[in-house]
């Protein structure tokens, strides 16, 4: 199997109006001259829009990806906007799309651990949704040691999932230094059983502090998504990082991720996926081309042998195109 770590699905409303509105100013202000950020939100969240994972499931088609895993996240609490999607209603839907498409699309509960109710809200969506772990997202606004987060880790020990963290640098409005992965080691102290996934792996500039933390503690794992960014114009330092983080905590410690978003702006003919999922396959048939290799058997680990493993997915046989 071949299986994407990280994928996000949306709807209308499953990300705040304060974010949009920092994504457009960020565009507008990108370039000089500057354009008129009000003309570019009304144009962002149709872009996004993939409610039945139509394009998600076409994208993978295209890749040869066999399944992915949808993080959810919940932004709006921090960014005070309650008149978005609520978090009970995205993981209700995501419910559905494991119904729909079956053996395909897993998710990940992601709740505020501050939101009230989020711990019996998260509980629900794995217990009885089906969900495949949770996940947290730092840059909100809180530290991955915080105890408002102990529970969570507890539930995550009771249920028998993982937690994954973003450690990838993240812009405004978010608060970038709160995912630095060298945080979850007092979470690793704390919790020496807890399976623990490094989303991101440190992108750009914290993935060798990603490995070193995983390297220590035998249930952490390096999630590789955001890498994909940099393949097309880096791809021999992408070879080189991923061989060191190999060399470092071993192939089988490994996920593939994309951190795609499916939806009109990013699927079809824009996906990224068959060429990240390409140059990795690469790696293991080529050989020397950016000094680095990879055996059959370890890049089949990466690609999905681990992810099945660590989700305990069932075996997927699919027609590749």
């Amino acid at each position: 199997m071949i299986v994407d770590a990280h994928v996000h699905v949306w709807d209308a409303g499953y990300l705040p109006r304060a974010f949009h509105s920092a994504t457009a100013q960020r565009w507008a202000y990108g370039v000089w001259p500057h354009r008129d950020p009000e003309a570019i939100l009304p144009r962002i969240e149709p872009g996004l829009l993939d409610p039945d994972a139509s394009l998600l499931m076409g994208d993978f088609d295209r890749a040869g990806i066999d399944a992915g895993v949808c993080i959810a996240v919940d932004f709006a609490y921090a960014m005070g906007e309650e008149s978005a999607a609520p978090p009970e209603a995205i993981l209700r839907h995501f419910a559905d799309l494991q119904e729909k498409h079956r053996g395909r699309f897993y998710a990940f509960a992601g709740v505020d651990p501050r939101r009230p109710g989020g711990l019996a809200l998260a509980r629900r969506a794995i217990a009885e949704w089906g969900m495949k772990g949770f996940k947290l997202h730092p840059p909100t606004g809180f530290y991955p040691h915080d105890p408002i987060c102990f529970p969570f880790y507890e539930a995550c020990l009771d249920l028998g999932v993982p937690v994954m963290f973003h450690t990838a640098m993240s812009p405004y409005p978010l608060r970038g230094y709160f995912a630095n992965p060298l945080y979850i080691a007092e979470v690793q102290h704390r919790y020496p059983d807890l399976e623990i996934i490094f989303g991101h792996a440190g992108h750009p500039f914290w993935w060798e502090q990603a490995a070193e933390t995983v390297a220590g503690h035998p249930t952490s794992y390096l999630e590789i998504s955001q890498w994909n960014y940099i393949v097309e114009q880096q791809p021999a330092e992408v070879a080189r990082r991923l061989a060191r983080c190999r060399d470092l905590v071993g192939a089988h410690r490994i996920l593939l991720g994309s951190d795609h978003f499916s939806g009109p702006r990013f699927s079809s003919d824009r996906s990224q996926l068959p060429r990240w999922v390409g140059f990795l396959r690469d790696l293991s048939r080529t050989g020397g081309q950016y000094g680095v290799r990879f055996s059959e058997e370890e890049m089949a680990l990466i690609l999905g042998g681990n992810a099945q493993r660590l989700l305990k997915l069932p075996e997927v046989t699919r027609t590749r195109g």
